[in-house]
């Protein structure tokens, strides 16, 4: 008998939809509501280390009437292949890249599309889809290389974010 050679598994690196540096800003406006009081902002603080890994971390801030003022930190990191990690009590998958389909942990719906939004247009785009009762509740988030997640609606579009600044390592998107 003979052995064949099979070629090892395709891994895709993703890292580049969740770029994280101390400094990176974000600023998201809530739709239907067009308004000031609908921005919602994150800003890379910093790093911290948790359970031996190194996380970033990013406060959010909901200023104004149409949320209560609430600002939250939170922790978040990258496998080397791009998988999010949020760290609250332990180290929770958030995002992953490599599966597809629904569920409580993200997975892909869509790969490698353009599309556009208030902040332009956007080529090799994924989309992650989030269920906590799938399909009766959902969020589709659409992440662009170099700078993140640009979009975010509900399965029955009431809670829409559109990203409409970013500041990412030196490049200012508005």
């Amino acid at each position: 008998s003979s052995t064949q050679n099979l070629p090892l598994p395709l891994t895709e690196d993703f890292s580049k939809y969740n770029p994280m540096h101390i400094g990176d800003s974000m600023v998201y406006i809530y739709y239907p509501h067009d308004t000031t009081d609908s921005l919602i902002s994150e800003k890379c603080i910093g790093t911290i280390t948790k359970g031996g890994n190194s996380y970033y971390m990013y406060r959010f801030h909901t200023p104004g009437k149409l949320f209560p003022k609430t600002v939250d930190t939170v922790y978040l990191r990258t496998s080397s292949d791009g998988d999010l990690y949020s760290y609250k009590d332990s180290d929770v998958l958030g995002i992953n890249f490599h599966a597809t389909g629904g569920g409580r942990v993200g997975g892909v719906h869509k790969k490698y599309f353009s599309t556009t939004t208030p902040l332009g247009s956007f080529d090799s785009c994924v989309s992650i889809v989030f269920a906590s009762s799938f399909p009766d509740s959902y969020t589709e988030q659409t992440y662009a290389p170099n700078i993140g997640m640009i979009y975010s609606t509900s399965l029955d579009s009431t809670s829409v974010l559109n990203l409409i600044y970013a500041k990412i390592d030196t490049t200012i998107y508005h």
